[in-house]
């Protein structure tokens, strides 16, 4: 169990999924509550939210258009 928050590893990791989904959204749509739980959760969040990072990074060298918010959110956490 997460000791700060209560959570078994495996329902946090399921509730750590959720809020990166929600966070890479398509451009025009932001969570503030995916945020927000983001913020609540900064530690264990942080290596997701570089993934966002690293992923877009890698689809523009591959020629691909970002379409989702993720990796601009990062900062906000």
């Amino acid at each position: 169990m997460d000791s700060d928050t209560g959570l078994s590893e495996e329902t946090l990791n399921m509730e750590l999924d959720e809020i990166v989904l929600e966070i890479d959204a398509p451009f025009g749509e932001l969570s503030v509550a995916a945020i927000r739980a983001a913020q609540k959760h900064r530690d264990q969040i942080v290596s997701r939210l570089v993934q966002l990072i690293e992923r877009a990074v890698q689809d523009v060298k591959d020629g691909g258009k970002l379409e989702t918010n993720g990796h601009f959110l990062h900062c906000s956490c």
